[in-house]
């Protein structure tokens, strides 16, 4: 079991153990007891922390016995290639053994009409393609005095924010998973006097189901390519990074829910939506209203580039809307809410909400494939990459999220 899967392991730890003391932190703040909805969570992330210790352990446990046996070798054994995660998926395909033992095979390459099969499982997890809330968190005064939410790189004006930035990221060895969707709640929460009965929050729930999808995409290169090592691992670790990532974000917001494809949160029953009032400006705001409304924190307001592009060019006279372009910084913060670009979100929408709640776990890691058994590519000296990733994406909270209509009609 590879070290980053136990550096995994631990920070998903940290991550739940921070969340459960937050809990009992800002009850002891507000001096008042625990919610039955903060108990809950808190047992529950209890029992995820005990989960995971035993993780950890068999984890620890499994580096051990790996290390005594590779002391262990036979005359003709090398060293196994292992995913290093500063070298990229593309590195390690290339130090694989599967590869390696194909360079043996074919020292000169290939030639026309050579049938080839390269198949790598497990080369990296989805946080090695950058799915996911990034790991250093900061709270800071951006640009004009603007707060950033928690959650966000200290480096976020220097570097722009993805959707996949956004969403919450794990893993699971269930392909199929039961889990209670928040459709209304009430905060009941209230100062009582010694004796009195203590109040209850009303939180109302749906049943849901995630069932584990494969996200794949693929794309071509030359038999010279392969043969190459290093521009095979530099353009493998920019392709898969996109191809992967894009597929992945467009079934977390597009994803029909029917047949092979998983629910997008634009076909989630629950979410809210916004239709257009006066202009781009004003929808957004009543947008971030609803958020609000909901006692949910704003995280970031998502748009089709071209929509993202037209508000930082929107003037108010002789006064750029959003302050002048050459000085708004790689992220602009309208009603000091970051906005990110996607081009998996259609021109004239925007998604405007709490994105936390919507969770990717996988369940297999990244697996590429490259064959040229496909078409006539073995005749073309062309070969096709497969990469894939299998995972459940979940919805916790759809009431959390609006979608606005930025068309006026």
């Amino acid at each position: 079991m590879r070290k980053g899967f136990t550096v995994n392991l631990k920070t998903q730890r940290a991550a739940a153990l921070k969340a459960a003391q937050d809990i009992v932190a800002l009850a002891k703040a507000e001096d008042r007891d625990l919610t039955d909805v903060e108990q809950t969570e808190i047992e529950a992330k209890t029992a995820e922390i005990a989960e995971l210790d035993e993780k950890i352990e068999k984890a620890q446990k499994s580096s051990a016995l790996i290390g005594r046996l590779a002391s262990v070798k036979t005359v003709d054994e090398e060293p196994a290639a292992q995913f290093d995660p500063m070298g990229g998926v593309g590195d390690a395909f290339v130090k694989s053994p599967a590869m390696q033992q194909f360079r043996k095979a074919h020292p000169s390459g290939v030639g026309s009409g050579t049938p080839l099969r390269i198949e790598v499982k497990e080369l990296g997890h989805a946080a090695d393609l950058g799915i996911g809330t990034k790991a250093t968190l900061t709270t800071q005064t951006g640009q004009n005095g603007a707060v950033r939410q928690p959650g966000y790189r200290s480096e976020i004006l220097d570097e722009g924010l993805s959707f996949l930035d956004l969403i919450t990221t794990g893993s699971t060895d269930a392909s199929y998973i039961e889990y209670a969707q928040i459709v209304s709640e009430t905060d009941n929460a209230a100062i009582v006097a010694e004796g009195d009965l203590k109040p209850l929050s009303d939180v109302t729930t749906d049943l849901s189901e995630a069932k584990a999808f494969t996200y794949a995409d693929g794309f071509d290169i030359t038999n010279q390519t392969l043969a190459d090592d290093g521009a095979l691992a530099a353009y493998m670790e920019q392709r898969i990074r996109y191809h992967v990532r894009n597929v992945v974000v467009d079934k977390l917001l597009n994803g029909t829910g029917a047949g092979t494809q998983p629910q997008g949160i634009l076909t989630t029953t629950g979410v809210q939506s916004q239709a257009f009032d006066t202009d781009v400006i004003t929808t957004i705001a009543r947008a971030l209203g609803k958020v609000e409304a909901v006692q949910a924190d704003p995280q970031a307001i998502v748009m089709n580039p071209a929509d993202v592009w037209n508000l930082r060019l929107m003037k108010n006279g002789d006064q750029w809307a959003l302050g002048n372009p050459l000085a708004q910084g790689v992220t602009p913060t309208p009603f000091g809410v970051p906005l990110v670009a996607s081009t998996r979100v259609a021109a004239g929408t925007a998604l405007v909400g709490n994105f936390k709640s919507v969770h990717f776990l996988e369940r297999e890691p990244l697996s590429v494939v490259a064959f040229n058994q496909h078409k006539d590519y073995a005749q073309r000296n062309m070969v096709y990459v497969r990469a894939e990733l299998r995972g459940l994406q979940l919805f916790y909270a759809p009431r959390e999220v609006v979608v606005a209509d930025l068309t006026a009609l």
